[in-house]
């Protein structure tokens, strides 16, 4: 009785172990088909392709390594050198030249799984470098009073590809040097010499490919126009536009920070007239010569006079205004009763009898500009 009881604990022993084998290659066939069934593909850097550059691609299971290579598909197209590195990694060596800013779908077709031999298509994503898609320029497109010895700065959104380069064109040309940062996302241009003044400069900036010499694309266009240096005006024609002008290459500060002042420069012979400390024009003039100078000092307007008559010297002298009780004043160049100008050539150098002469249309200016009391500074 005791040896029929053991055997048939046995036999139930073994078939529970039977079952339990059973169940456990159920359960490992089943954690496969889901691991297989669930095939994951993934690229395992986001580094943009460009060429012979290689990606790697990961299975998160492993597959046949009966799979076909030239199942694979890339669209766009993209030549590409695909090879097995283990049964769970796939690299794709980049043979042809990606076109920057392109998404590659590379799709797996008829991919088999290792152990069920799970068929499926399997696709993943390939980025392209790609050219700055947001860019900063200084000088601003059209901005003006651009200094003459300015950089070109350009600041990008995101790092500058190492494939890619910056093509910036100035015109008029000017030789430049290239500067780019070690982030690579900001390059100054310096001009060698400096920029022409008054002028206006335009600019491109195209992105070309280190891989491809025919791509190009343009970024930027814009102009700037560099300062208008402060000039000197001789005369005004009819229609009030300077005659005659020179740009003026020494600092001038203002003697005097409020309200009008008219200042004599004898050393440039040049006047400059001055509200609340800011230049409003200067003009060539010709001071007293030697022997007859101009007397140098702080003095006022006392007296204006639309074309008074000097009986001393039998002329008349436009636009007239006196500054010192011994006659000396400020006029347009002194004129002849027959009409006759005399002097126009002479501004900017000293040659009147002390007065200060201006040319046609500043003198009428100046007038304008002052009364009574507007205070004179002349100096060296």
């Amino acid at each position: 009785m005791t040896k029929t009881i053991t055997k048939k604990t046995s036999h139930i022993l073994f078939l529970i172990g039977l079952l339990a084998i059973i169940a456990y290659g159920v359960l490992t066939v089943y954690d496969v088909y889901l691991r297989e069934s669930h095939l994951l593909v993934t690229v395992q850097t986001n580094k943009k392709i460009a060429k012979d550059s290689n990606v790697i691609i990961n299975f998160s299971t492993a597959i046949n390594g009966r799979f076909n290579l030239q199942n694979i598909d890339i669209q766009p197209p993209l030549k590409v050198q695909p090879h097995f590195l283990n049964n769970r990694q796939i690299e794709l060596k980049i043979a042809g030249v990606p076109v920057p800013n392109q998404k590659y779908i590379v799709t797996f077709h008829n991919l088999p799984t290792f152990w069920l031999n799970l068929r499926s298509n399997q696709k993943v994503s390939l980025f392209s470098v790609s050219t700055p898609q947001k860019l900063s320029v200084y000088p601003s497109d059209g901005q003006t009073e651009v200094v003459y010895d300015d950089k070109i700065k350009i600041n990008l959104e995101e790092p500058l590809d190492e494939h890619i380069i910056l093509e910036v064109d100035v015109n008029p040309d000017m030789e430049i040097i290239t500067t780019i940062n070690e982030a690579r996302d900001s390059v100054i241009l310096t001009p060698k010499t400096e920029w022409a003044k008054s002028t206006k400069y335009s600019i491109i900036i195209t992105a070309r490919y280190r891989d491809d010499e025919n791509f190009k694309q343009q970024l930027y266009q814009g102009s700037f126009i560099t300062k208008i240096p402060p000039q000197v005006i001789y005369n005004f024609n009819k229609n009030g536009e300077a005659n005659k002008t020179e740009d003026i290459s020494w600092v001038i500060e203002p003697k005097i920070s409020t309200g009008k002042y008219i200042d004599i420069d004898l050393t440039h012979q040049v006047m400059s007239i001055f509200e609340e400390g800011l230049r409003k024009g200067s003009y060539k003039v010709s001071s007293g010569k030697r022997g007859m100078n101009t007397p140098t000092g702080t003095f006022h307007i006392l007296s204006k006079g639309r074309r008074p008559w000097s009986a001393h010297y039998g002329l008349y002298m436009p636009w007239y205004m006196g500054f010192t009780t011994k006659g000396h004043g400020i006029h347009e160049l002194p004129e002849w009763p027959s009409g006759y100008k005399e002097g126009a050539n002479h501004l900017g150098i000293p040659v009147s009898h002390g007065c200060v002469r201006l040319g046609v249309g500043p003198a009428k200016l100046v007038f304008d500009f002052a009364s009574k009391g507007t205070p004179v500074v002349v100096h060296y």
